[in-house]
Parts: structure tokens; sequence; C-alpha cells
């Protein structure tokens, strides 16, 4: 059954993260909508909890971050209840503050990424990389270009938005691939079938590559956000990541 893409609103956590720098020296958090700064800013911790009104709360450390208590119950063919995650870019007009994007699909050099996976087992969950292009290179919005996932592992029933389309080898892994589109914009998965519990150094290039192919990205559209971490469904406690990075370049002109 078709998972519903919801849409994640960040403007509220402007108004959330009065408290932020409380928040960061805790390195803790039960806010729905909380943005804490990690490594001096280079990446933002992003609760997240959009379509639950469930205690999640969540401890963090490094670039990473642990799910201390949650226990969602939202239906496996509707919206996760959250997408607790971290990332680097702009989500929704809030930016980190060292920043490679944005970099237009055409013009990316290079764009690498690291992180450990922690994934108890018994929830419904996927611990995936969210990657957006707009069509312009503005921030400070709702991406309207594509988005670009990649589900390194998955538990329970939920499965990608849009349809099945192929099977792809890349980065010497095999990837299932899904496609559809949004209202406004296009969505691409990539689904490991073999689980991962870290990458070290993932090239991202191929993926981008691969969805310019199916026409769910087009070279002129801008990368703006790299982001990490688990669509939640059903539980959530003791989900965690660690070691969390991206790397991103534009080509040096000549």
């Amino acid at each position: 059954m078709e998972k519903l893409k919801w849409v994640r609103f960040g403007i509220a956590a402007i108004a959330m993260c009065i408290g932020c720098s409380r928040l960061a020296a805790a390195q803790s958090t039960c806010a729905p909508f909380n943005v804490t700064p990690l490594d001096g800013g280079r990446y933002n911790f992003q609760m997240n909890e959009s379509n639950s009104s469930l205690l999640e709360c969540a401890s963090l450390k490094g670039v990473g971050f642990t799910i201390a208590t949650a226990k969602f119950d939202s239906p496996t063919n509707g919206a996760p209840a959250a997408f607790t995650s971290i990332y680097r870019g702009c989500h929704w007009g809030i930016c980190t503050s060292s920043n490679p994007f944005p970099i237009q699909e055409r013009n990316i050099d290079s764009a690498t990424t690291s992180v450990g996976i922690l994934q108890p087992p018994g929830y419904d969950n996927n611990a995936a990389y969210d990657i957006w292009f707009s069509r312009s290179s503005a921030t400070f919005w709702q991406p309207d270009g594509a988005e670009v996932m990649i589900w390194l592992n998955h538990q329970g029933s939920i499965q990608p938005f849009g349809s099945k389309v192929a099977t792809k080898t890349i980065n010497s892994a095999q990837y299932d691939v899904w496609t559809g589109d949004q209202s406004s914009w296009k969505v691409v998965t990539y689904v490991a079938s073999t689980p991962v519990t870290a990458v070290t150094n993932m090239n991202l290039l191929p993926f981008f590559a691969d969805a310019v192919s199916r026409g769910s990205l087009r070279p002129s559209w801008w990368l703006i956000d790299v982001e990490y971490g688990f669509e939640i469904w059903k539980g959530g406690k003791g989900l965690g990541m660690s070691g969390f990075s991206v790397r991103a370049a534009a080509h040096v002109a000549k």
C-alpha cells in the first residue's frame, strides 16, 4: 500500500527554538519541532514530529542522537509520525551555518556522506537519507524540484511513495527504485536490498545521475539539503544514529 508523503513545515521551529541554547547545553529535548545546532552549527538536529501528538524525546551526542522516549502508533498506509533527523543545508528556510549549498546538479563535483545506525527490531520505520532539490537556488520554503530518498534499512510493512520501477546497482550495492509525483515535486527512492548499518564516504553522485536518467531530477535543479534520520510509524525508542557527515563541492571554474 502506498505511503502518503507529508509536508514537513519547518517554520514552526522558529517559535519552538527560543530555548535552543539551553537545549543545546543539555543536549536533550522533547519539543516536537525543536531544532538544535550541532558541531558548531555545521549540522542541525530536528525532532520533526509533524504527524503525532505523542511524547517523543531525544538525547543528542556529537553529530548524532538516540530516541529516548517514543511509542508511536500511526497507520502504516499514511504519513509517518515523525522524521527525526540531522541535516546539513536548508530545511524549509532554516539553514545550517556552515553550508556548501545550493549547488546546481550539473555543477556538483563531489557529494559524500557517512553515518552509523542503531535500529532495534520490532518497529515500523526506515533509516533513510532525504535529499532535496529545488528548481531555483531559493532556500526559504518547501523545495519544489525533487526528493531523493535512500533507504539503507527499513522495518515492518512500510514502503516508499509511488511505484517500484527498477532494480539498480549503485556503488556496488543493489537497490529497488521507486518513483512518484507529488503535487509540486518528484520523488525517487532507492531501497537497499540488503540492510545497511553504516556507510563511510558514500558517493551520492551515482544516485543523482540515475534520478536524472529517469526524469525524476533535472540537471538545472539545485541541491539544497541532505538529511538523515528515521521516518517512524510505530515505536521508536532506541533508534539512533552517530557520526553523521555530509561533504559537497561545486566544480571550480577554469
